[in-house]
């Protein structure tokens, strides 16, 4: 076995540990803007709902977003986070083989029917987590990473702390009924969000449709997954108490769409709620993403092999506005001349983007090319060139 009891306390240990040395750092930056109130929402039957445009971190849409309600198997969507940075600290590993309680073996709920006292791979696991929203291959895993599934709560509600999640706290690994076990969509979303954010590689396996294990074939409890091809995960849940949950990632016009929605009546009526937020998403909102824009005005190149660049921005901007607004400032400030040889990368201005006196994007212009020297005949050209442009400028406004 790949990884001892003896690692996996240090393991627990190490990770409490980290996750309260940043619980205690300034919270992390959530949601640059919410635009929930500028667009008028359309009416769905879920008790509360999140929406959210990850990329460009922006709310679009909530109700009742900070009421605490149990969250059901969307709970398995922190333990799967947990669980993809360990894998990708290579901490934890694939091909481990965790062994099968019987706990783990004997749990309620969905299940992927595990047998007890034997092992399994984490991959495996995770899957049956995914797919199946297996409470067996959930427990598993727990005891695998922590000893217990009681230590591995307390890694759940430090890693929700550190994440952002104040209006939350969480008794068991599953999302079982509990007294003690509850959340928010507004809690529940940041999840999502940092999934999003943090764990981009990992979002394929939430798109998972099968799992065929012990010769029984189980399909996604996510229907969406065959009813809209813009919808890629993330995790279904429900109880009496919950009702019927969905956390759901799209993908719309390059921008990763988070919907949550909690307490509806069945499962249809939550798949046509995250329809109408995930539609709403669409028609409410515009959505861009770019590195290059039209309005940077070219600089003159002294000096070089080249006449003319243009500055490019320094990381891609993803913005998100209500559809047809007046209020989207952009200012760009750009150096007008640049003298070579400069490499791939040199800043020459700034570019800022601003809704109703919010900033909403601001990196570095830089160039996204090696300007090379110029021969010497053209570089003593452009020296007399440039000072007599100098002069002229001098002499024009002393």
């Amino acid at each position: 076995m790949r990884t001892s009891m003896f690692n996996l306390a240090l393991i627990t240990t190490a990770l409490l540990y980290a996750c309260t040395a940043l619980a205690d750092q300034d919270p992390l930056e959530n949601f640059q803007l919410d635009l929930s109130n500028s667009v008028t929402t359309p009416r769905v039957g879920s008790e509360q709902f999140m929406l959210i445009d990850a990329s460009s971190h922006t709310i679009l849409a909530a109700k009742k977003a900070y009421t605490r309600s149990q969250p059901a198997s969307l709970t398995k969507l922190l333990t799967l986070y947990i669980i993809e940075s360990l894998l990708e600290q290579n901490i934890l590993h694939n091909e481990d083989k965790v062994f099968i309680s019987p706990k783990a073996r004997n749990m309620e709920g969905s299940r992927m029917f595990l047998e007890a006292d034997t092992h399994e791979t984490v991959d495996l696991l995770v899957q049956g987590l995914i797919v199946t929203s297996g409470n067996d291959a959930t427990i598993a895993l727990a005891e695998h990473i922590s000893g217990s599934e009681e230590k591995f709560v307390e890694l759940m509600n430090q890693k929700a702390k550190q994440l952002g999640m104040l209006n939350s706290h969480f008794a068991n690994a599953t999302g079982l009924p509990n007294q003690d076990h509850y959340s928010t969509a507004y809690d529940l979303g940041l999840l999502a969000y940092r999934f999003v954010q943090d764990h981009p590689k990992s979002l394929t396996k939430l798109s998972q449709k099968w799992l065929t294990y012990n010769d029984i074939k189980q399909h996604n409890r996510n229907t969406l997954l065959w009813q809209n091809s813009d919808v890629y995960g993330m995790k279904t849940g429900h109880t009496q108490d919950a009702g019927y949950c969905l956390i759901t990632a799209s993908h719309q016009k390059g921008h990763h769409i988070i919907s949550v929605v909690l307490g509806d009546k069945t499962e249809q009526a939550r798949n046509q709620s995250t329809n109408i937020l995930l539609q709403h998403a669409t028609r409410g909102f515009e959505h861009f993403s770019y590195q290059h824009d039209k309005d940077i005005k070219t600089s003159k190149i002294w000096y070089g092999e080249q006449d003319k660049t243009q500055a490019m921005l320094a990381e891609s901007a993803h913005i998100t506005i209500p559809i047809h607004s007046d209020k989207i400032v952009k200012k760009i400030t750009v150096t007008q001349n640049v003298f070579a040889p400069l490499q791939a990368g040199e800043i020459v201005g700034e570019y800022e983007i601003s809704y109703d006196d919010t900033t909403l994007f601001k990196t570095p212009l830089i160039i996204n090319e090696d300007l090379k020297a110029s021969g010497s005949f053209q570089m003593f050209s452009d020296w007399l060139a440039y000072h007599a442009q100098a002069l002229y400028s001098t002499f024009i406004n002393p």
